[in-house]
């Protein structure tokens, strides 16, 4: 057969080629459908007082008028001077705080289509803005947070009010619990000696000013109609603070221990653990999946007439805690059950110790389809990814943990590719049982 040099194609068309291929793929990711896990776009600066200020944005925001700011300090209930001083100043915080106001700041802030609420953990705190982005209602809504953020007017009238029939954080099961569950962050006893009644106007105003020196970060998530307008509101909301950063991670405890009554029946049961530090984003999602079915081996072995299940969120820790109200009709009339309570001295501590290796393959393969829908939910709201930035990620001063931007870069990928193996493994490192602190109620 005669061979030829002579190329398939001349230089004309291959350059044709390779400009229609060009243009081929341009369309056909112009036309394909959004991932239904979008990474975020961030962008980073700092105010005049060097707090890390971050802006989180997606594609599918573009003209929504939502926007989330969060400042969060790096000040908790661990840091309290009194007990509860924290939840004390946010609560009030959030009252007749306005000058010449006698109605909650949220219900004068309802009218520029603005709410404030706010986080207090062991560690940190936070207060969450909701705003409408709009620059007219941006500019009334800042015409007011702006002056009150530097000076709140805590009135002395509304203190007293407040303080008579408000139930103070400290007496709380959950209070106790955090306490034993950190034993070195707070000393203060949990005997109402020194406590939150204790507290007067100057210790309000005192640590408010406190708060304001301790800014860690600044958040803001959504569509910025106007950047340079809300760089220039958030640097005038401000002005004057200071930055301090984030501390390390807690002190967590390493010995179980149980508070209880005498009593053969169990009325009440509360405990809490900790979590080891997520890595990964596949250490944070078998996390999501994990905490619904613990609950499920809670009520299952319970027999409840109330169960609660809560993930305390931190950018240094992460635990849980839980409440329960046994059915004392259930345990009446079922011995094994009753024998059972009676036997271990912790109720909870087997479940626990069961329930990190205990998940099937097929359960675990439903929970995960099923966590991978909401998420597609999720990732739609603003509000959820500052909380991912905000209060479930942080790197730590030492280098390790889930900082935002490699959830941001591996989430989609994690959702995606969780095996049961990997679950596994995340739950049996994550799941601390040896921190598990129980408090009892019986009769």
């Amino acid at each position: 057969m005669k061979q030829s040099d002579k190329p398939l194609f001349s230089k004309p068309v291959l350059a044709g080629l390779m400009i229609f291929i060009s243009l081929m793929v341009l369309v056909l990711n112009l036309t394909a459908p959004p991932s239904k896990y979008p990474k975020a776009h961030i962008e980073r600066w700092s105010n005049d007082s060097q707090i890390p200020i971050t802006w989180i944005n997606q594609d599918i925001w573009q003209g929504s008028n939502k926007l989330e700011l969060r400042i969060r300090f790096s000040h908790g209930r661990s840091q309290d001077a009194k007990l509860g001083l924290t939840d004390a100043l946010f609560s009030l915080l959030l009252l007749d705080t306005l000058p010449l106001s006698t109605s909650p700041i949220n219900q004068r802030l309802a009218d520029v289509t603005t709410k404030l609420s706010y986080h207090v953990g062991h560690q940190t705190s936070e207060l969450a803005i909701t705003l409408n982005s709009e620059p007219r209602f941006l500019a009334e809504s800042m015409a007011i947070l702006i002056p009150w953020f530097k000076q709140p007017q805590f009135k002395t009238r509304t203190f007293h009010k407040w303080q008579q029939s408000h139930t103070p954080y400290y007496l709380s099961n959950k209070a106790q619990l955090e306490q034993a569950l950190f034993p070195t962050l707070n000393s203060l006893p949990l005997d109402g000696v020194l406590d939150e009644y204790s507290l007067n106007l100057d210790d309000i105003k005192q640590h408010y000013n406190q708060l304001l020196a301790n800014i860690d970060s600044i958040t803001l998530v959504g569509d910025l109609q106007e950047t340079t307008s809300v760089q220039s509101y958030v640097a005038q909301l401000t002005q004057g603070t200071s930055h301090s950063e984030l501390i390390n991670k807690a002190q967590i405890a390493t010995k179980n221990s149980l508070q209880t009554q005498v009593g053969e029946q169990l009325i009440e049961s509360h405990g809490a653990f900790a979590f080891a530090e997520p890595t990964s984003a596949k250490d944070w999602i078998s996390l999501q999946i994990w905490l619904p079915y613990y609950l499920s081996q809670l009520k299952r072995a319970s027999a409840p007439s109330y169960v609660q299940l809560h993930l305390e969120s931190s950018p240094t820790q992460h635990w849980s805690w839980w409440s329960i109200q046994h059915q004392q009709s259930v345990l009446q009339d079922s011995q094994k059950l009753g024998q059972q309570i009676q036997q271990d001295t912790y109720f909870s501590k087997v479940i626990l110790e069961s329930a990190t290796t205990s998940l099937d393959q097929e359960r675990f393969e439903k929970a995960l389809a099923a966590y991978q829908d909401k998420l597609t939910q999720y990732v739609l709201a603003p509000s959820w990814w500052a909380r991912m930035a905000n209060q479930e990620t942080q790197k730590m001063q030492n280098g390790t943990g889930l900082d935002f931007e490699k959830w941001n870069d591996t989430y989609a990928n994690a959702i995606n590719d969780l095996s049961f193996t990997d679950f596994n493994a995340s739950i049996r490192r994550l799941v601390l049982v040896s921190s598990l602190q129980e408090l009892q109620q019986r009769q």
